[in-house]
């Protein structure tokens, strides 16, 4: 086929279904798409018919989409009889990936040559936010075994699974959703370890566990930028958006982070230095910990671009909304900043995060009580074999074997 500008078409797009296991806001209604009749839809002999229409006229390649073309139940069939068509060289299909791990070697085996996954963001609010009721991590969970599987264990893998820390930060640390999700972090790392079983080197593995931070509940909200506005120090338009700060509480979550416009004005920041402790003396606002930027370095290694550092005497989320009431509480579900569960203060006050590992490089049944996340990584490049110079964390050798 040759089209209006010359060119040869070789390319045909073949959409099996316009249902989908995703709700994402960029391609379908919140509720989903009305499901068809059957007679209303071509069937499995139909479609083959004009992949064999197509093929007879010079298409060679085949795309398989839909919606998603993984919840038509007889996809696979489709998928063999396409790629046996005379003249067709090539069958691709585009796919979300969440049901990859129960799909991906029968379409190998029926002749898909190629897979485009559909990714929209990596970051797991984010895909949840677009997806409407989608998981980073099935995704994630779904393709890692097939990598182990269809191109064999690599030297190093790293798996990230996000869903833990979104259910703590949108309903608490220890909610009952929050140990349903921790079971299914358990499951998904069964699968993981069964396909390195099956077709990896198991026995000469390394498995480590661990995180990256721990998490606190807490119930309010304190919108600091309030005390800044009372104190001549912020302005707001008559729209109730910032206009003018001199200085502006950013929000980490369970810490402020104070940023003057000004730094170098020696005299602006006194004044706020001694409105931020003249406010944890009093015990308003429970404010229990003012750090300067020295203070914060010094004491926890800590530097970016702010210039104080506020926590609350009891944990409390800090907002970041100008415009918000002085006080307000979490709200489950919301934004992570703002909801049950969060991070980003005083270390101390945060659940401690975990670290389990197993494989031929650990002391089987050894024990610490605690380390640091900095320690993480040189334990690691132990395992590798090389050492790691000029860093602040340390090899955790009680738990390695001894040479």
């Amino acid at each position: 086929m040759i089209d209006t500008f010359g060119r040869s078409i070789t390319y045909l797009r073949v959409s099996v279904t316009d249902l989908c296991n995703l709700r994402c806001r960029y391609c379908m209604p919140e509720d989903g798409v009305c499901k068809k009749e059957h007679a209303d839809m071509l069937t499995e002999d139909e479609l083959i018919q004009a992949v064999e229409a197509a093929a007879a006229l010079g298409i060679t390649k085949l795309r398989i989409t839909g919606g998603e073309p993984l919840v038509k139940k007889n996809i696979v069939s489709i998928c063999r009889r396409a790629s046996r068509v005379p003249g067709i060289r090539e069958v691709c299909l585009t796919t979300n990936g969440i049901l990859l791990p129960e799909l991906a070697r029968p379409l190998k085996e029926a002749g898909v040559s190629r897979l485009n996954l559909s990714l929209d963001t990596l970051d797991p609010q984010k895909y949840t936010y677009i997806t409407r009721n989608g998981s980073l991590d099935d995704f994630t969970n779904a393709v890692a075994p097939d990598i182990i599987r269809d191109y064999g264990q690599p030297d190093v893998m790293f798996v990230k699974m996000c869903d833990l820390d979104s259910v703590r930060h949108k309903l608490g640390v220890d909610s009952d959703t929050a140990k349903l999700q921790l079971e299914k972090h358990d499951r998904e790392l069964g699968v993981l370890m069964e396909s390195i079983r099956r077709y990896g080197d198991f026995e000469n593995t390394n498995f480590i566990v661990m995180g990256d931070h721990g998490q606190t509940d807490v119930a309010q909200v304190i919108n600091f930028n309030r005390v800044f506005q009372d104190a001549g120090l912020q302005r707001l338009d008559e729209n109730g958006k910032l206009e003018a700060f001199d200085a502006y509480c950013h929000s980490t979550g369970g810490s402020g982070w104070i940023e003057l416009r000004d730094p170098n004005d020696e005299a602006l920041r006194e004044r706020v230095y001694r409105l931020l402790l003249d406010i944890r003396e009093s015990g308003k606002y429970n404010i229990g910990y003012v750090f300067t930027k020295e203070e914060a370095r010094e004491q926890f290694h800590l530097t970016g671009p702010f210039d104080f550092i506020i926590e609350g005497k009891e944990p409390m989320s800090f907002g970041y909304d100008p415009a918000a009431p002085l006080f307000t509480q979490t709200v489950p579900g919301g934004d992570y900043k703002t909801s049950p569960g969060t991070h980003g203060g005083l270390p101390w006050r945060d659940h401690r995060t975990t670290f389990f590992a197993c494989g031929p490089a650990f002391e089987k049944g050894a024990v610490i009580d605690q380390a640091r996340i900095v320690d993480e990584a040189p334990t690691m490049a132990s395992i590798f074999g090389f050492e790691m110079e000029d860093i602040d964390g340390k090899c955790l050798d009680t738990l390695l074997k001894k040479a």
